[in-house]
């Protein structure tokens, strides 16, 4: 039997040429790291509830305001380090040390929980016999930018600063202390 030689033909212009499934692997490569990337800076923070609840009582001219964020997150690199709320800043510690702030992760999920529980209290009789004195070691510093919000908080991930504005708060029924 004769073998027939065949010319070596070009291949067609829509077949699978090495060049052509390339620069397909190229645009998926590309398009992989886009949506990894855009993950990644995604916001790592999330709010599981913000509620505020106003009091009044205990002693005639007293009232105030009980804020409680949580918080979730599954990045343990992440450090929540200020947070703004109604004109007063707080800079909470998780280290287990203070009631107010605390930092739960779950062993199954591996998410981590921040509660944080703040309030502000005022009495309207001593506030209105004060003496305005111009002091400035209690200079209560700004927002690290502007939001429109109820609050703000400020994080860092990655070695980045980060911010989460939280747009309302829940309102709860107000406490009327005898």
């Amino acid at each position: 039997m004769e073998s027939i030689n065949l010319p070596d033909l070009p291949y067609p212009k829509n077949s699978h040429s090495p060049s052509t499934i390339m620069k397909q692997f190229r645009v998926i490569l590309l398009f992989i790291l886009v949506t990894y990337c855009a993950i990644s800076n995604a916001q790592q923070l999330k709010v599981v509830k913000a509620t505020i609840q106003q009091w009044s009582g205990g002693m005639p001219g007293h009232y105030g305001t009980n804020y409680n964020i949580e918080l979730e997150t599954k990045s343990k690199s992440l450090k929540i380090d200020t947070i703004w709320i109604n004109h007063f800043f707080i800079v909470p510690d998780f280290s287990g040390k203070n009631f107010s702030f605390k930092r739960n992760v779950d062993s199954v999920s591996h998410k981590i929980t921040y509660a944080i529980s703040t309030s502000e209290s005022h009495d309207e009789y001593a506030e209105r016999n004060r003496v305005p004195i111009k002091d400035t070691t209690n200079v209560k510093p700004l927002p690290a930018r502007q939001f429109k919000g109820a609050a703000l908080i400020s994080y860092k991930f990655r070695s980045k600063q980060h911010f989460l504005t939280i747009p309302t708060f829940t309102g709860l029924e107000p406490i009327n202390y005898p």
